[in-house]
């Protein structure tokens, strides 16, 4: 797994809105239109991940090329001019003004769950869903659970996905909170407590 540039960002891009076409956060977020519109959002979402944390060196992409991760240390991102501009022009192109402001609430409470204290936020992951991705998902795993455990932190993440709150359950997180945002969506907030390989390999 590597750092990914500015030359992946299509790539990058490419897995996110694929992965994602069908997860109860995203279209939650996306204002309503036809199909096309609906694609062209997602895809602008996509690239406003990609265009917010790449500044920080903190998207990754697998040797492969199949899967991707956004993983970064809470404590290093900062709202700058350039992140509002972002996010003004996703408000706009994707979520819609009065939306926004139900969404920021909504991001709020989120936050407020979150544990005190400096962690690993993991804050996208995705596997291309035309590939198998199971390789993809273990280097995924264990080369950011290495940088984790070599800096002593710990990984905290959130999913509205049930069958990705199992896999975090089977890769050593455990679930701290749970929020319920609409009757559509619920967000499990889960936390990976530091270890060594070790510890890990004996699981």
């Amino acid at each position: 797994m590597r750092v990914a540039t500015k030359s992946d960002r299509k790539r990058v891009i490419e897995i996110i809105f694929k992965a994602y076409k069908d997860n109860p956060r995203f279209l939650s977020m996306i204002k309503p239109g036809t199909d096309e519109q609906f694609k062209k959002r997602l895809k602008w979402l996509s690239e406003f991940l990609f265009d917010t944390i790449e500044p920080l060196k903190s998207v990754f992409i697998t040797s492969l090329g199949d899967g991707m991760c956004m993983v970064y240390k809470n404590t290093d991102r900062k709202e700058t001019l350039y992140t509002w501009y972002l996010q003004i022009k996703m408000a706009i192109r994707v979520i819609g003004i009065f939306r926004g402001l139900e969404i920021l609430k909504r991001e709020g409470m989120v936050k407020k769950l979150r544990p005190a204290g400096e962690y690993l936020y993991f804050w996208v992951l995705a596997v291309d869903p035309d590939k198998k991705g199971f390789l993809d998902m273990q280097e995924i795993r264990d080369e950011v659970y290495a940088r984790a455990d070599k800096i002593n932190l710990p990984i905290v993440a959130e999913t509205t996905v049930k069958k990705n709150r199992v896999m975090y359950l089977r890769y050593g997180f455990k679930e701290y909170n749970q929020l319920e945002t609409s009757k559509d969506v619920t967000v499990y907030f889960m936390k990976r407590e530091p270890g060594t390989v070790e510890e890990r390999n004996k699981k």
